[in-house]
């Protein structure tokens, strides 16, 4: 599988699957005269096979299968009765052949829908419903006990897409409610042994990390941990750490220090690689710091890491989604601390006395900027580069704060979730009434509406709201969410890419 986040952290770290819109991509990037063996992957939406009489593949649901570099690989997609096939992602796009040679790892998707299933136009005021499940479940046993059941479509559940024909939305609102993934997880745990549950998260490819927590430790620690599933429920990984960042491929985590004598960490996963980042180490002696690491997370993937050694002065270095790093150290003359990036890779330095605009070659782009007592790492990241702050907007390159639009301070607390290739934000909400209601509503970066996507259910409000995760894939977990002591079964839904 690619790590996309491998261009330079001023594109914002993006990349993509090297699809092309005549459904024909390239397997990679150079070649080695077939000397080197890489990982396809083939993941599948909705009822249907995918088959490569060049790498001997017959796939159903998740395969990786190896190639050796330079082969000529054909795709074929074969629905199952009922349904048809409605294109390719990632390696190719579109829906007519998908022919590549192999040269590097790669991940291939293949969607199906219902040959029954209405598909309603942009214009359409929504009336989109379809609870068809694609998952074909049977997960086996995998780590804390989690076991994957089809759940078919939870009960209750429904789509409505309501599209805005407001100027610029053209192709912002998606023009059908896809067939999504559903998924039924028995989570096997006690409690009593000091374990328990924290939530679900959602990457880019639609595998979902569940976070777990443990009081195992004699001393304080952090034992949090995720536990990665795929789209049929099925374990694939585990990384250390509390979910941090959900990536086009995988996920990033943070264990903390909580005693002395312990390093913060970063971890990043995938599914072909994962890596980790201590943050800072000392001597046994607490006044001996011989290294120390920040970090600031842009919008797409990766993390761009600002590091002091003893030795080695301080330097500026962006990392992919597996924490592999993919750029040459910067040096930073003047040293300082990392504080925020924005869309266009440039970063805020806390300078010796005041905060600059600095490039990722550490060069100052601005004065002394003046933002009060607000902390930008937390700030939300703007479309076109800068931050919103409850006490302003801070423009790229600006020294000061500007007043907030109306439609920032009227989503305050909401997530911007950058979607469409970065053309749109959508900012998922939740309201409690006489009818639970789930929204996704999409922006464009003047704050326009271009609709919302409402997820219903019929009685209980205990679903949350939905969560968009990397390339637009929403994550949305159904009412059922109950414990008995040593199991907890929950069931959610999965819609790869629905705003990439």
């Amino acid at each position: 599988m690619e790590n996309t986040a491998g261009g330079a952290p001023g594109a914002g770290g993006g990349g993509t699957d090297g699809g092309v819109s005549s459904s024909r991509g390239d397997a990679g990037t150079g070649g080695d005269g077939g000397s080197a063996t890489y990982t396809i992957s083939v993941r599948i939406n909705g009822n249907g096979s995918v088959r490569a009489e060049a790498l001997g593949l017959d796939c159903r649901a998740a395969c990786d299968t190896p190639g050796q570099a330079g082969t000529h690989v054909s795709f074929v997609p074969v629905a199952d009765g009922g349904w048809t096939f409605d294109g390719w992602g990632g390696l190719c796009s579109g829906n007519g052949p998908c022919e590549v040679v192999v040269h590097g790892d790669r991940t291939l998707w293949a969607t199906f829908v219902s040959a029954t299933s209405g598909g309603g136009g942009p214009g359409d005021d929504g009336g989109i419903s379809q609870d068809g499940g694609g998952g074909s479940g049977g997960g086996g046993p995998g780590e804390d006990g989690g076991t994957a059941q089809d759940g078919g479509s939870p009960g209750g559940f429904a789509i409505d897409l309501h599209p805005r024909n407001a100027q610029g939305c053209k192709g912002i609102m998606p023009s059908s409610a896809p067939v999504p993934r559903s998924i039924s997880l028995e989570l096997k745990y006690s409690t009593s042994q000091g374990n328990w549950f924290d939530g679900l998260s959602v990457d880019g490819l639609g595998d979902v990390a569940a976070e777990f927590n443990s009081d195992h430790s004699d001393y304080p620690s952090d034992e949090r941990r995720l536990v990665i599933y795929d789209l049929d429920g099925g374990v694939v990984g585990q990384v250390p750490g509390g979910f941090l960042k959900s990536q086009p491929d995988g996920f990033l985590s943070h264990r903390m220090a909580v005693d002395y004598g312990q390093a913060d960490t970063l971890y990043g996963w995938t599914r072909s690689a994962s890596n980790f980042l201590i943050l800072d180490r000392a001597t046994p002696n607490p006044a001996y710091v011989t290294f120390g690491c920040q970090y600031a997370l842009p919008p797409i993937s990766g993390a761009l890491v600002q590091c002091w050694g003893a030795d080695a002065g301080t330097w500026l270095q962006y990392y992919d989604e597996s924490m592999q790093p993919s750029s040459t150290r910067n040096q930073i003359p003047d040293g300082g601390t990392l504080a925020a990036i924005d869309e266009r890779g440039m970063v805020i330095e806390d300078g010796p006395s005041d905060l600059y605009w600095v490039d990722t070659a550490g060069a100052r782009h601005s004065g002394s900027i003046d933002t009060g007592a607000q902390s930008l790492q937390s700030a939300r990241q703007l479309i076109g580069g800068g931050f919103d702050t409850r006490q302003g907007v801070l423009q790229p390159d600006a020294t000061a704060m500007s007043p907030r639009p109306a439609w920032l301070s009227s989503r305050e607390g909401l997530p911007l979730v950058f979607v469409r290739g970065g053309r749109a934000y959508a900012a998922p909400s939740f309201v409690s009434g006489s009818q639970c209601q789930r929204r996704i509503e999409l922006l464009l970066p003047d704050g326009t509406s271009c609709g919302t996507i409402d997820m219903r259910e019929a009685d209980d409000c205990a679903g949350g709201p939905p969560m968009v995760g990397a390339r637009g894939t929403v994550l949305e977990v159904a009412p059922l969410d109950s414990y008995d002591g040593g199991t907890r079964t929950i069931e959610y839904r999965v819609f790869p890419r629905l705003l990439e």
